[in-house]
């Protein structure tokens, strides 16, 4: 029996709404004081465990940061951890579409042809500016997806979507819980994991390092662990891949920061930083640690994944 696979994915922004200071500096290096709660900190306590991290780096917030966006995936990669995509689009600047004679669009459900196409471009481009190798793997602003950015990053080799939650965007589509599929424009999707099934909650759960079904500070590291396993084992029970079951993990390089009543994340937190150890020790027991430049080797052959095409309501 295959060990299942977990996917540890964080999103790198810096949204200036999110900060109380200078944004690259407080959500994504996390550095306040002399310490470090930011990816930095992630990367250490990773590499303890032996465990690879997938970051998602915002690309598009070169329009807010400039050359300090691209150091930050130059930091990542340096460290030898996994470097791939995530685009807000809402922070590429107007003359960005306008120059280009396009309607600003910031909705990947909605994206016409054109601004997409020109979107792939762009990122892939800046991409090329940290690292000789080539981004295989993206992720939207808010998990949104659509057929066009899809289809125009394949075409740059960009051919791993982690976008569909079922906890967030059944409004556009409705697959029920998946683990992992592929698309027909032949694209494989590696899914935020979800369960319908933890404990007595009757709603879907997403597994997100923040959420408070999974983070409690008063609890013991036992009844942490308990947690975890119990939402662990409904995502492999359904599983049936021969390379285990793929469970995606979602955090973001503001993930160790403390919101406060105004939607910032103003102070670091000790406490989720040291959860974060002690969940890869939990994880370890009972999965191999994979990154998504890994996925397209372990699953796209996979005869047992189904393939889906993208509805209409997610096209013009």
């Amino acid at each position: 029996m295959p060990k299942d696979r977990i996917f540890l994915t964080v999103d790198v922004e810096a949204q200036p709404r999110r900060a109380v200071g200078d944004p690259v500096e407080n959500l994504i290096y996390g550095r306040f004081g002399h310490e470090q709660f930011g990816i930095g900190r992630m990367m250490d306590i990773a590499d303890a465990h032996d465990a690879k991290i997938t970051f998602f780096l915002d690309l598009a917030e070169y329009d807010l940061y400039g050359d300090r966006i691209l150091d930050v995936g130059k930091f990542i990669v340096d460290r030898g951890h996994d470097l791939q995509v995530h685009i807000h689009p809402e922070f590429l600047s107007k003359d960005f579409f306008f120059a280009r004679g396009l309607p600003r669009t910031v909705n990947f459900f909605e994206m016409p042809h054109e601004a997409a196409k020109y979107i792939s471009e762009y990122i892939c481009g800046l991409y090329s500016k940290i690292s000789p190798d080539s981004p295989i793997a993206f992720r939207g602003g808010g998990y949104r997806y659509g057929s066009e950015i899809l289809k125009c990053l394949a075409e740059y080799g960009v051919r791993v979507s982690s976008n569909y939650n079922y906890g967030r965007n059944i409004d556009y589509l409705n697959l029920g819980v998946q683990r992992v599929f592929k698309w027909s424009l032949g694209v494989l999707e590696m899914p935020i994991s979800c369960t319908e099934k933890l404990g007595n909650l009757d709603r879907t759960i997403e597994y997100n390092y923040n959420s408070g079904v999974f983070n409690k500070e008063g609890w013991s590291r036992d009844i942490f662990a308990q947690r975890h396993n119990a939402f662990l084992d409904d995502v492999s029970s359904s599983s049936a891949f021969k390379n285990g079951a793929p469970i995606v993990l979602v955090m973001h390089s503001w993930s160790f920061l403390c919101k406060d009543e105004d939607g910032r994340f103003s102070s670091p937190s000790t406490f989720l930083a040291d959860r974060f150890s002690d969940l890869l020790s939990v994880v370890s027991e009972r999965a191999e640690f994979s990154t998504m430049k890994d996925s397209q080797n372990l699953y796209f052959e996979d005869p047992s994944i189904q393939e889906f095409a993208l509805p209409d309501h997610l096209r013009l």
